[in-house]
C-alpha cells in the first residue's frame, strides 16, 4: 500500500510540473508619449485598486502580443509615494484578465528583462 501511494504522489508531481507549450510572443517597444502616459495611468489605477496610491514615471515600456492578438504590458517605472523617495519597480499586467504583477527589487533596467518578466507573469489573454 505504501508503494502505491508513493507512486501516485510521484505521478501527481510529474503531472503538475510537466512543461506546457509556451505561446510565441511578439515584443513591441512603447515609445509614443501618449501611449506611455496611458499605460502609466493604467498601472497607477491597478496599484490604487491594491491600496497603493502612487505616481509612476515609466521610461521602459513594452507590449507583448500573443498568437490571439491580445496584449500584455510590462514596464520599469519610478514610483513616487507621498512623503517617500522614488523607487524603481518592474511591473506587468495582462489588461484583458487584470493580472498585475510587481517586482520591487532584483532586476536590471533593460528591455529583455521586462520581456521575460512579462512573459513569465502576465501572458496575454490569460
Amino acid at each position: 500500500m505504501h508503494f502505491q501511494l508513493g507512486s501516485l504522489v510521484t505521478a501527481g508531481l510529474f503531472f503538475v510540473t510537466a512543461p506546457v507549450a509556451a505561446e510565441t510572443l511578439t515584443i513591441r517597444d512603447i515609445t509614443n508619449q501618449q501611449e506611455i502616459s496611458e499605460r502609466a495611468t493604467e498601472f497607477e489605477n491597478d496599484l490604487q485598486n491594491l491600496g497603493i496610491v502612487a505616481k509612476l514615471k515609466c521610461d521602459l515600456l513594452i507590449a507583448a502580443k500573443g498568437e490571439t492578438n491580445n496584449e500584455s504590458f510590462g514596464a520599469i517605472c519610478d514610483m513616487s509615494v507621498s512623503g517617500k523617495e522614488p523607487t524603481s519597480i518592474m511591473l506587468c499586467n495582462d489588461t484583458m484578465i487584470g493580472k498585475l504583477t510587481v517586482k520591487a527589487y532584483g532586476f536590471s533596467k533593460n528591455k529583455n528583462e521586462i520581456a521575460t518578466f512579462t512573459e513569465m507573469n502576465c501572458q496575454p489573454g490569460g
